[in-house]
């Protein structure tokens, strides 16, 4: 199970998910984050029921999985921040293509990442959120 490689080999430990049919299932296999049970929402809307959404997600009990594009991520992980910045947030960008990577942390954190690396906040994103 990969939660368990990454406890003995740490953060750094690299695990790749295997190209399938579903960006969320490569996602969730290589996340680390518990798929026992999750919720997925595709596309968040634009606009519209966006920041009640957020509210939902903020008191969840299961982990939540959707997707985001490159236009939103910033203003997603801002909202996150909002709503649940105790969760722990794992977002695979370009998942199976060559610069396919894995960001972890607390929603502040991740955003810090994506700000001090702007070249990274473009590309196909799956955001999971698993709540403390």
């Amino acid at each position: 199970m990969v939660s368990n490689v990454r406890k003995e080999l740490g953060s750094e430990a690299k695990v790749s998910p295997i190209p399938g049919p579903s960006a969320i299932i490569s996602a969730l296999s290589a996340s680390g984050v518990s798929s026992a049970e999750f919720i997925f929402l595709g596309f968040l809307p634009h606009k519209k029921g966006r920041e009640t959404l957020f509210k939902e997600i903020g008191s969840s009990k299961r982990v939540i999985v959707f997707y985001e594009s490159t236009h939103r991520i910033m203003k997603t992980l801002t909202s996150l921040i909002e709503h649940a910045p105790e969760f722990k947030v794992v977002i695979g960008r370009e998942l199976t293509k060559q610069f396919e990577e894995f960001v972890e942390g607390t929603p502040e954190e991740v955003l810090k990442y994506f700000t001090d690396n702007n070249d990274k906040q473009r590309g196909e994103f799956v955001v999971i959120v698993e709540p403390k």
